[in-house]
């Protein structure tokens, strides 16, 4: 298989590798001192007492928390509860800047930002070596440190290190990775061995039934099209020449999946890549989340859940398999995280460093179906806030600022938890969780949010064209909001799979289930890359517009999913596209 030259291997490596030097990740070092120290400490707050501070900072910063709005014992408070041990993650600036973004973000890393972090570095080691003698240099406390964007980590045991930071006025953001116990989806189980959430769910579907579950492509060698790609008119698109490729352009392209990896023993997502109608393209793949020697892990897919994305959108053209949406796209596989949920540091250091890795190179499109927690301060009152990460959000910044087409998912919760929702009688429609958005879904001046919609049928179990759709209703388990941009048809009723097909894991061809916003996202994401290479002269923000103008609510946003639907046929037919 011709999968990618050495030299753009070799390119595609180096960015990645320098997002982020990372040195090893030590323990907690406690001195006689030290435990003097923290014996006399007042100025902890418990762990309630931290919980119900971050809510009302939430509820007043619309349902989302964010640690530059926290004080500093609330800092230190975070850093004695977090379970990562005194992860400190920190933002720094120029004395010259003013805001938190006010600069050509592409010199980061250039002489005068690095001394700014050799200074912050000094000052804070000078103050712990005060608790701590046994530290003999700055280089002890340094967890990681981020070579794209003005972020590093160190590892803090003392407030008055905090304090002296912060008197620098070099601070853009401290933040501890502390997060409460009562998140939704808690039951995270051994998501380093694949049983987090969103792991182990995408296994082979028997039964399947053709023009139920999936219908067979006509053009060249017959392929399983999974059933929701019908409803989208993507089958026309292809016709068109809307699947990742422009021959006039010379131009292939490539899509990140900013996930959990991607399964080496899937022959259909490896060897078989650029197989059949799918030749000449290439896969990669690397992981950014960082081990405890100061490297990063396998970018092997444990969990199942970035294989299924990417084979929604990437899966080859040939021999009867499940075909991917843009199929004749490259695809860039970054595992980022150990499940779908960000809870703790190694997963915002990759996430971060993911998407400020990606930044500057020629990927076109980065779609991430994950997001960080919902807290759930009190499911009775409805009263459910999002966690904001501001390392994660530089790296989006860094990737939008070199015009990076991005995606996020909206959210997804428990499916036995959306059941409930669903069954809300109408007068407490108010108490529905699920109406809200994840972040970095929610920055939505930088990427675009997609979630999950249930399909609409007759009373023939015939699909309703998408403007048709009334009632708009989202998937069982996807969260919906003013500030989601899209749906993806997703979810049906009848059929031996009721959600969108993918690939497993394992070396198996028997499709599988994938679901919630996830899989919405994974395909909008690959949709779009489709319709981009019919039209490849016009950049991310004039794709965009027209994509917009051929969704089904064009000109009348809708509460749940903004723009609607996007009817591929109609975005691709026309020779001038609409801007």
């Amino acid at each position: 298989m011709k999968r990618i030259t050495t030299l753009l291997v070799a390119s595609l490596l180096t960015l990645f590798v320098a997002s982020c030097e990372q040195k090893t990740i030590l323990e907690p070092v406690s001195s006689t001192a030290d435990q003097a120290h923290a014996s006399t400490r007042t100025d902890i707050l418990t762990k309630k007492q931290l919980e119900e501070r971050m809510a009302a900072i939430a509820f007043k910063n619309n349902d989302e928390f964010d640690w530059r709005l926290a004080d500093d014992a609330m800092i230190y408070s975070g850093l004695k509860h977090a379970k990562d041990g005194n992860i400190l993650m920190i933002g720094y600036k120029l004395p010259t800047i003013k805001g938190d973004y006010g600069w050509d973000l592409n010199q980061s890393a250039t002489k005068d930002w690095l001394m700014v972090r050799e200074k912050l570095l000094n000052i804070a080691f000078e103050e712990e070596q005060k608790f701590n003698p046994k530290l003999k240099s700055p280089s002890e406390i340094l967890v990681a440190a981020s070579k794209e964007m003005p972020n590093f980590d160190l590892r803090i045991t003392e407030l008055s290190t905090i304090q002296k930071l912060r008197e620098t006025g070099l601070i853009r953001y401290m933040e501890p990775t502390f997060v409460p116990d009562n998140y939704i989806g808690s039951e995270k189980g051994q998501a380093k061995s694949g049983g987090g959430f969103g792991c182990g769910e995408n296994t082979g579907v028997h039964g399947l039934q053709k023009d139920e579950d999936y219908f067979l492509s006509v053009q060249g060698t017959p392929r399983k099209v999974s059933w929701q790609l019908r409803d989208h008119n993507t089958e026309f698109a292809w016709f068109l020449g809307a699947n990742g490729h422009s021959p006039t352009a010379n131009k292939r392209f490539t899509i990140a999946y900013v996930d959990t990896g991607l399964s080496s023993i899937q022959p259909i997502m490896n060897q078989n890549f650029d197989d059949g109608d799918s030749q000449g393209r290439f896969v990669v793949s690397f992981s950014t989340v960082p081990n405890e020697r100061g490297g990063v892990i396998s970018p092997e897919d444990v969990c199942g859940h970035g294989t299924a994305s990417a084979s929604i959108g990437t899966s080859p053209s040939y021999d009867n398999k499940v075909i991917g949406v843009a199929h004749k796209a490259n695809l860039v596989s970054v595992k980022a995280a150990h499940d779908v949920l960000l809870s703790e540091w190694s997963e915002y250091r990759g996430v971060a460093d993911a998407f400020s890795g990606l930044a500057r190179t020629t990927v076109d499109v980065i779609s991430m179906s994950m997001g960080t927690v919902l807290i759930g301060y009190s499911l009775a009152n409805n009263q459910v806030y999002r966690m904001a990460i501001n390392s994660i959000r530089d790296g989006v910044m860094l990737a939008k600022y070199n015009n990076k087409l991005m995606f996020c998912a909206a959210g997804t919760i428990p499916p036995a938890v959306g059941l409930a929702m669903e069954q809300l009688p109408s007068y407490l429609q108010n108490l529905d969780i699920r109406h809200r958005i994840i972040f970095p879904a929610s920055m939505n001046n930088e990427v675009y949010a997609v979630t999950g919609v249930q399909r609409q049928v007759n009373n023939n179990n015939a699909a309703f064209g998408l403007k048709q759709y009334t009632n708009i209703t989202t998937c069982t388990s996807c969260c919906y909001h003013n500030d989601v941009d899209f749906g993806v048809v997703m979810q049906k009723r009848t059929g031996a799979s009721k959600v969108i097909l993918s690939l497993q894991n394992d070396p198996s061809d028997i499709p599988s289930n994938f679901g919630g916003s996830s899989s919405a996202t994974a395909t909008m994401s690959a949709m779009v890359t489709a319709v981009w290479s019919k039209y490849p002269t016009l950049n991310s923000t004039e794709i965009m517009n027209h994509v917009k103008f051929h969704s089904s609510r064009y000109g009348a946003l809708h509460p749940k999913i903004g723009y609607g639907m996007l009817d591929m046929f109609e975005a691709t037919r026309y020779a001038q596209p609409a801007r």
